[in-house]
């Protein structure tokens, strides 16, 4: 597993996930790399899961409490082109219900700046 954080233009951070987010390694070092951006007040993130085959609910319960952080810090967080079989664990979680998962990253950082025009 692989994480790379960038800074889009306007500051909003985006987390590029690839490997299997799994209980022993994969959710841990996911944990290292969200733990100093969810500091951030005020921070927008968009958390990219297309190279992300597997998902245990360890790490869906880290990307809850980041949303709930981020969110209580006055920032926003969604995830954005979502694979298959991850979305599926999501879907039967609600999690989109509560996270916005759109299809690319472009919608997503227009969903976490609330600038509708960045997402056409």
């Amino acid at each position: 597993m692989q994480f790379n954080v960038r800074t889009l233009e306007g500051g909003v951070k985006v987390v590029d996930a690839s490997g299997q987010l799994d209980h022993h390694t994969g959710t841990p070092r996911l944990q290292e790399t969200l733990d100093p951006i969810k500091r951030i007040h005020g921070v927008r993130v968009v958390v990219s899961l297309a190279r992300v085959e597997y998902i245990c609910s360890a790490a869906v319960a880290l990307l809850i409490e980041m949303h709930d952080k981020v969110a209580a810090g006055g920032g926003s967080l969604a995830c954005c082109s979502v694979s298959g079989p991850v979305m599926e664990v999501l879907e039967i979680l609600a999690i989109p219900e509560v996270i916005p998962c759109l299809a690319s990253e472009k919608e997503a950082v227009a969903a976490v700046t609330g600038d509708a025009q960045a997402g056409e």
